[in-house]
């Protein structure tokens, strides 16, 4: 693909989106969540089996049943873990945390507060995945040219260096092998997000249209589409039905383009009613 916009477009300024990075980012964050999570798991696990284990030891010693703390214990107590200070388990902690660490700070509510500080003070180092991944949202966010976002990215490999995790070096490495590319953000603020939109019209265009093509090329096989006179050889004539096909399509697109995609298909039915 780069070969090709090179050939197509050797003046383009290319430029690779800035939202995929901050994506990788935020995967890292929650590979690093989904981590201590399962260890928690686990422990909460070898917990409950703990429990168990003690009051079996206790009813066959004929010891009374107490737990750690003293307190009287049925033979059939069900184990409750640990709960913080904010009533939750560390399990629930972990589930409730995903989508506030793919948010800002500045939008969590007063419950996610205070989940957020539970969960830095017990793992330091998702907090610490937090901010860088919160750092690079903010340096793309700010208005400054190319060079001073150049000099923010270079701060940004530093904090990632001292933070010595594998995923987020990976990230630096792969944005300082494209750091150019990734900086041309900065000069006109570009993202696909224009292409994805073509892109979705373009999806909606060929399903609305595909039966009208299926009915086209009936009409090809069939011969009832105008022949031009010049062209007396079979393979010729599927030749320019072929590339009648693809001017339809050409033209259906750029309607898309310029209009609704459901303005663009009446356009192109009219069309074909026309010659069918």
């Amino acid at each position: 693909m780069r070969q090709i916009v090179s050939a197509c477009f050797p003046k383009a300024m290319i430029t690779l989106d800035r939202f995929h990075h901050q994506q990788f980012c935020l995967e890292a964050l929650q590979e690093i969540r989904i981590g201590h999570r399962r260890e928690a798991m686990t422990e909460a696990a070898n917990a409950r089996d703990g429990f168990g284990a003690m009051i079996k030891d206790l009813a066959e010693s004929g010891k009374p049943l107490v737990d750690a703390e003293g307190n009287p214990i049925r033979s059939d107590a069900a184990y409750h873990p640990e709960r913080l200070r904010n009533n939750e388990t560390k399990a629930e902690l972990f589930i409730r945390s995903r989508y506030l660490l793919m948010a800002s700070l500045e939008k969590w509510t007063a419950s996610q507060r205070e989940r957020a500080e539970i969960l830095f003070e017990l793992y330091p180092d998702i907090e610490k995945a937090y901010s860088l991944t919160h750092s690079l949202r903010m340096i793309f966010a700010q208005k400054c040219d190319k060079e001073a976002g150049r000099r923010s990215i270079k701060k940004w490999y530093a904090k990632v260096g001292e933070f010595d995790n594998k995923a987020f070096n990976d990230i630096a490495a792969a944005m300082y092998d494209r750091e150019d590319e990734i900086l041309n953000y900065f000069v006109n603020r570009s993202t696909n997000a224009s292409a994805e939109s073509l892109n979705a019209k373009i999806k909606d265009f060929c399903l609305l249209t595909h039966q009208m093509f299926d009915g086209c090329n009936w009409m090809v096989d069939n011969h009832s589409w105008p022949r031009p006179s010049h062209y007396h050889s079979d393979t010729l004539f599927h030749l320019w039905s072929i590339a009648m096909h693809r001017t339809f399509l050409a033209g259906g697109l750029l309607l898309a383009k310029t209009a609704s995609v459901e303005s663009a298909v009446g356009i192109v039915q009219q069309f074909l009613a026309t010659w069918a």
